[in-house]
């Protein structure tokens, strides 16, 4: 989710935020890796860090895709000639 986040614009006072997604989005999947159910607290909370991280919710849908960088394969050729 690292780089949905950063193309939210999050800033580096949401790092303790995501950590702490992170950590919790890491004990869910080793809860439904073993067949337990997590605590519907654990979903709400999740779904809860999402949306402040821009990750879901509303502002996940209108945020579109990230722009494409466009790379030019040719480049490296033109870099060792003068100009």
């Amino acid at each position: 989710n690292l780089g949905r986040v950063m193309v939210t614009g999050v800033a580096e006072v949401d790092s303790d935020l995501f950590g702490r997604y992170c950590t919790l989005q890491a004990a869910y999947e080793k809860m439904a890796a073993a067949g337990e159910i997590a605590p519907m607290a654990a979903f709400t909370q999740l779904r809860r860090m999402s949306e402040l991280l821009g990750i879901a919710g509303p502002k996940s849908r209108t945020m579109g895709a990230p722009a494409a960088v466009e790379v030019n394969p040719f480049a490296m050729l033109d870099a060792g000639k003068e100009g």
